[in-house]
C-alpha cells in the first residue's frame, strides 16, 4: 500500500489491489501511445485511486472559482506514479 501525503497536500492512499490492476495498464498503454482519449486519464484516475478519493481530490485541488485545473491534476498523476516507482523499487 501506498500512503503518502502529496506536494499539494492531499493524503493519498493506494491499496497494493490497484496497483496490480491490468485495465490500469491499459489505460496507461493507451495515453502512452498518443491516443487522444481523455477518459483514459479519468478511468487510470478511477482505477488507481477508487471514486471517492478520486472525488476528493478534485475537491481538494477545486479553485475558489470552482475549476479544476487539468495542469494540477495531470501533475498529481505523474506524482503519484513517481511514489509508486519508488514503491516498487524499496
Amino acid at each position: 500500500m501506498i500512503k503518502e501525503t502529496l506536494k499539494n497536500g492531499f493524503e493519498v492512499e493506494i491499496p497494493d489491489e490497484n496497483l496490480d490492476d491490468y485495465e490500469l495498464l491499459e489505460d496507461l498503454a493507451a495515453l502512452d501511445e498518443g491516443e487522444e482519449n481523455t477518459g483514459k486519464i479519468v478511468s487510470a484516475y478511477k482505477r488507481l485511486l477508487g471514486t471517492e478519493q478520486y472525488k476528493a481530490l478534485k475537491e481538494h485541488i477545486r479553485s475558489d472559482a470552482g475549476r479544476v485545473s487539468a495542469t494540477a491534476m495531470l501533475e498529481t498523476l505523474q506524482e503519484i506514479f513517481e511514489l509508486q516507482d519508488g514503491e516498487l523499487k524499496n
